[in-house]
């Protein structure tokens, strides 16, 4: 008998959005084996894997010269301190994830950091990285570099309860992140909120609620992602003028947005085709959205590269008896086939 589960959790996929409610977004039939590529449209050309390593990863960041690539791996471990089998005769596991760098068309990978790093983004040096340290006590931001296992605290007191998704802009002179923050007028549940940092970790600025936040690459704008209703929407917010402007609408999800190099153009994921998350692309203003890759398999985690290739997760490959849709995955990339990536004049 198959096996029925939920293709996409928002639980994972919302990294950042660590408050929000609604955990699944769809179920379907687990397929007897998934493709051992994803599908793509032909608004998409160039289909390649990057990694295939025997582990599970996520989160790929093209470094600013496009030659390297961050991600993090997610493994299963036995458990040290457990002293009786578990499950069958086997040892309890505990899952591990850890930061590791790979020079794009090369073999071989290279390993930043030790275990609970993840979510890595470069400095404009290409040098320097934020990322995820999730400590027992705390989860914060920290910053490395290549060469060298030293980490540097940027948000030591942790700012709320779950600093996530950070990234610098263009200038080096602002971080951006996300974390869960409790009112203190209200006993109700902590809301993820969109924060700005000095690198030293000084001078600590509430935004706007919101998660997954990405920043212009070259302008005092960011995108990020917020509840709409039942649904998840992209927004843009201007951080000279204090607007915002809701990009995506509907009764779908659109989560994970990320500028193209010129800022001309967004990649995302959404669920819109009903059948898990793939990759889409739109123009700045939310006009033009555009199908990339589709079918049976799920895509996350897309960066527009300086290169002009969208890198990108996928479960291609996953195998039956899976508990999950991300026991395995692998990174990729695509080059977009469009035919104008410039902002739109027109109205939506």
């Amino acid at each position: 008998m198959r096996k029925f589960f939920a293709v996409a959790a928002l639980s994972v996929l919302l990294s950042g959005c660590t408050t929000t409610e609604k955990v699944i977004v769809s179920t379907k039939e687990l397929e007897p084996e998934l493709p051992k590529a994803p599908s793509i449209t032909n608004s998409a050309k160039e289909l390649t894997r990057i990694c295939d390593a025997p582990v599970a990863e996520f989160f790929p960041r093209l470094s600013p010269d496009g030659k390297k690539i961050l991600y993090f791996v997610k493994k299963h471990v036995d458990c040290e301190n457990e002293q009786k089998p578990v499950n069958n005769g086997q040892k309890a596991k505990k899952e591990v994830r850890s930061i590791e760098v790979k020079s794009i068309g090369e073999p071989g990978r290279t390993a930043l950091t030790q275990e609970f790093t993840d979510n890595a983004s470069w400095y404009p040096d290409g040098q320097n990285y934020l990322f995820r340290y999730s400590r027992p006590d705390k989860t914060l931001i920290a910053r490395g570099k290549i060469g060298t296992m030293a980490i540097t605290y940027v948000t030591p007191n942790a700012m709320g309860n779950s600093d996530d998704y950070a990234s610098i802009n263009p200038k080096a002179d602002k971080i951006v992140f996300s974390t869960s923050l409790r009112s203190k007028d209200t006993e109700g549940a902590a809301k993820e909120n969109i924060c700005l940092v000095d690198p030293d970790g000084m001078n600590f600025t509430i935004l706007v609620e919101g998660c997954q936040p990405c920043w212009h690459p070259r302008e005092n704008v960011i995108l990020y992602v917020n509840s709409v209703g039942t649904n998840w929407h992209i927004f843009l917010y201007n951080i000279d003028r204090g607007e915002i402007t809701q990009l995506t609408s509907g009764e779908s999800n659109n989560i994970q947005p990320f500028f193209s190099p010129d800022g001309n153009s967004i990649v995302f994921i959404s669920d819109r085709a009903r059948d898990g998350f793939h990759i889409y692309v739109m123009k700045a203003d939310g006009i033009g959205i555009t199908q990339l890759t589709s079918g049976k398999t799920i895509e996350n985690d897309p960066c527009w590269g300086a290169d002009g290739y969208i890198y990108f997760v996928s479960n291609a490959g996953l195998l039956p008896g899976s508990k999950t849709p991300w026991d395995y995955s692998d990174i990729w990339r695509l080059r977009p086939v469009l035919p104008d990536t410039s902002p739109a004049t027109s109205k939506k």
